[in-house]
């Protein structure tokens, strides 16, 4: 794995396609037999095509470039010695991001977490491979709703994450980690 800087120019590039994305725009006919296995309240079959229908759909699929992605992360952090990562974390935001939302009453959360074990830690200041590393070893996460959640498709699979949201949260933001939840097959 490796990163380089944007904007950057490639005469030719190759990409997996991604059909869960692509699925809301076929024809009907051919996502029949698709959508007469998604289900909403009142047994209502919706279209996959629509808001409900995909939003099912997400939270059922795997992405076969996600998984590909765990793969090679994982094999990227054999060869290295990671065990000075906590197993047992939370994951807090930097306050001096531009972009500052504090969590009310995370300070008396972490206090109760330390007691069992856990250390407050900052996804920004790991390295990726130190990202890739401290999931595929923990033990348990914890954070509120965040990008932090990303790095849920490398957990190990008895790992439990613990996500912390609002109302807003719960309503419509929850499906958005699910993907990655299943690729990893962890706890939520």
């Amino acid at each position: 794995m490796f990163f380089e800087r944007a904007p950057k120019e490639y005469t030719l590039v190759l990409t997996a396609f991604d059909m869960t994305i692509a699925l809301g725009q076929a024809p009907a006919r051919e996502t029949e037999g698709l959508t007469k296995l998604l289900r909403v309240a009142g047994d209502r079959h919706p279209d996959l095509g629509d808001a409900d229908g995909q939003t099912v759909f997400a939270m059922n699929a795997v992405s076969t470039a996600l998984l590909a992605l765990r793969t090679r992360a994982h094999k990227a952090i054999e060869a290295h010695d990671f065990s000075y990562l906590p197993k047992r974390f939370f994951v807090g935001r930097d306050n001096r991001s531009s972009r500052n939302r504090p969590m009310g009453g995370e300070d008396a959360l972490f206090a109760q977490l330390q007691e069992a074990g856990f250390e407050w830690v900052v996804f920004k200041g790991l390295t990726p491979l130190e990202q890739v590393a401290m999931m595929a070893q923990a033990e348990v996460m914890v954070s509120c709703h965040g990008a932090g959640f990303t790095n849920m498709l490398f957990a190990h699979k008895d790992a439990f994450v613990i996500e912390l949201g609002t109302l807003q949260t719960a309503r419509y933001r929850w499906k958005e980690f699910w993907p990655l939840a299943h690729a990893a097959q962890c706890r939520t």
